[in-house]
């Protein structure tokens, strides 16, 4: 009965010692003493995410350049289309709405919100008609394409946002003349 206590417990000690994790991870299915491995992994799952980031922006660059050029395409068929008609047709109305979503787009790609503050020069530019407005949304579409041309994918410019939200008010003052 002593020997079957004895052995009892030396066999619990050595079963107990056995079944003990050999490293702090539980969850890592071939560990190793020193970690080595994980720190590889590590690193290996960093440098994927850094390119993916990397590429998810140089394709969010492309658009936003690939509208502004839409955008610049769209207000010079309207001016062509206005100076020959003399005034504004409902595919010109159309296609300045696209401008506008387009516009909106950029501005938010570019990181720009709302202005609702007036510029003190804004009211000696407000346009005087319809015809005079949509000559300066295309100038400030031709700004803003200039601007976003520019720029660099690492960079936001200022003065697109600012062409940008001038161009929205214009937007808005068309909306109120009608």
């Amino acid at each position: 009965m002593q020997y079957f206590t004895l052995f009892l417990v030396l066999f619990l000690i050595v079963g107990v010692e056995s079944v003990r994790p050999q490293n702090n991870d539980p969850w890592d299915p071939f560990p190793t003493p020193s970690g080595r491995r994980q720190r590889e992994d590590d690193r290996i799952i960093r440098e994927l995410m850094a390119k993916q980031q990397s590429e998810r922006e140089k394709k969010e660059y492309a658009q936003l350049v690939e509208r502004a050029t839409l955008a610049e395409k769209l207000t010079s068929e309207i001016e062509k289309s206005i100076t020959n008609n003399g005034s504004v047709t409902s595919s010109d109305r159309e296609k300045l709405a696209e401008v506008r979503r387009l516009i909106l787009k950029i501005r938010d790609s570019l990181g720009g919100g709302d202005s609702d503050e007036e510029d003190s020069d804004n009211a000696s530019s407000e346009p005087k008609n319809e015809i005079d407005a949509f000559h300066k949304i295309a100038e400030n579409v031709e700004s803003i394409v200039s601007e976003v041309k520019k720029s660099t994918r690492f960079s936001i410019s200022v003065a697109a946002i600012e062409s940008a939200n001038a161009a929205l008010r214009l937007f808005r003052f068309l909306r109120l003349k009608n």
